[in-house]
């Protein structure tokens, strides 16, 4: 029996439109019809008069308003068992749409169809996303990035070996800590990107992340390290990430290192722990630095592999011994254990402290840190 949750319903006078097809997304979940460019676009379903057991006697369609497609008659005796008609047997369509109608980005296509009398129906358009898919491969990637984590070394070689390019959608003054909000999910709807967000599991983030149908790294280093590196990143750049520090003057930066470090385990060091226990909850493989800095093939074929399902190992090795970060890399790339000669004593003891201190064990922060860690 026909269910209600079975297609995308839509009305135009007394006939009935269901989608069960757009593109590569299938009922009950069509919003979008989502394609990739060079493809052929299907939409198919039924149309029907069901009150009255009228079929359309053609039924066309028009992309963006000017492109004439015709459906093909589709026999569908599910509908005329359903609602105990015979005549309402050919009330399937299938529309095939070729790939020279849609360029990338947002479309949209209008049913028209003819009743016995000749009358002309145009109904509600139905919206068309085409996406740059790469081969079947992600064409949506989020890097949610710890700061000073190896994230920009991540996106640049995702980008490259996906063939993505990376959106400007940096987050305005009071939006520091980045997230998807309305403004950036609308500004890259229909694009494929690598974007990368400091940014934490809201569960608007969530929300976007699902509907947008985007991949998610998570990128983490151990804290002792990150907070040299941040603190490296403050002085040689003097700015911080405002989220974490809200402003950067001249008494944090005439503090002596032991200081400074301390400061940082003390105000910015609680956001990470958020951050990762965040993601951690979300069940989302989190992309390691350690790894990044000893074995750069590795990390990425356990990163890609999440993503996409498989590696293609020739292709990513190429990909990794290009110049692909020429001119855009960091000075902190591939150091691992920077703390062991960094952090006095007393510091160690101050950032266990704060991971100790946490209702929720974190007993994995603590032996990652490089005094503790075997791998270091």
């Amino acid at each position: 029996m026909l269910q209600e949750s079975d297609s995308s319903r839509y009305e135009c006078m007394s006939f009935l439109i269901y989608i069960d097809r757009a593109g590569d997304v299938h009922a009950p979940d069509v919003e979008y019809g989502v394609v990739a460019p060079g493809q052929t676009i299907v939409i198919s379903g039924w149309l029907a008069d069901p009150e009255n057991a009228r079929v359309a006697r053609k039924v066309t369609g028009l992309v963006d308003g000017f492109f004439p497609v015709e459906a093909t008659v589709v026999s569908r005796p599910d509908i005329a068992k359903h609602f105990g008609h015979d005549a309402l047997e050919r009330c399937g369509f299938a529309f095939e749409i070729p790939s020279k109608a849609c360029g990338i980005g947002e479309h949209e296509f209008t049913f028209r169809f003819f009743d016995e009398a000749g009358e002309v129906y145009d109904a509600k358009p139905l919206p068309i996303r085409v996406v740059a898919y790469t081969g079947g491969l992600a064409s949506r990637i989020l890097v949610a990035a710890a700061p000073k984590s190896g994230s920009t070394y991540t996106s640049m070689i995702l980008q490259k070996y996906f063939e993505l390019d990376e959106p400007h959608v940096a987050g305005m003054h009071w939006q520091w800590e980045h997230n998807l909000d309305a403004n950036v999910v609308d500004r890259l709807r229909g694009r494929s990107y690598v974007l990368q967000r400091h940014m934490r599991p809201y569960a608007p983030n969530l929300a976007a992340i699902r509907n947008e149908r985007i991949s998610v790294v998570v990128t983490w280093r151990n804290l002792a390290d990150t907070i040299v590196s941040l603190d490296d990143h403050v002085r040689r750049e003097g700015v911080a990430q405002h989220f974490l520090m809200y402003s950067v003057d001249a008494a944090y930066l005439a503090m002596p290192d032991q200081r400074r470090y301390q400061f940082l385990i003390r105000y910015a060091a609680p956001w990470y722990v958020s951050f990762y226990l965040g993601w951690k909850e979300q069940g989302i493989p989190i992309a390691r630095y350690e790894l990044l800095a000893s074995d750069p093939l590795a990390y990425f074929t356990e990163t890609i592999a999440t993503i996409a399902g498989s590696v293609d190992r020739a292709r990513l090795s190429a990909v990794l011994d290009s110049n692909a970060m020429s001119g855009r890399t960091r000075g902190n790339v591939g150091t691992n254990g920077r703390a062991l000669e960094a952090f006095s004593q007393e510091t160690r003891d101050l950032l266990e402290d704060l991971l100790r201190a946490h209702f929720v064990p974190l007993d994995e922060l603590i032996g990652e840190l490089p005094w503790h860690s075997a791998t270091v």
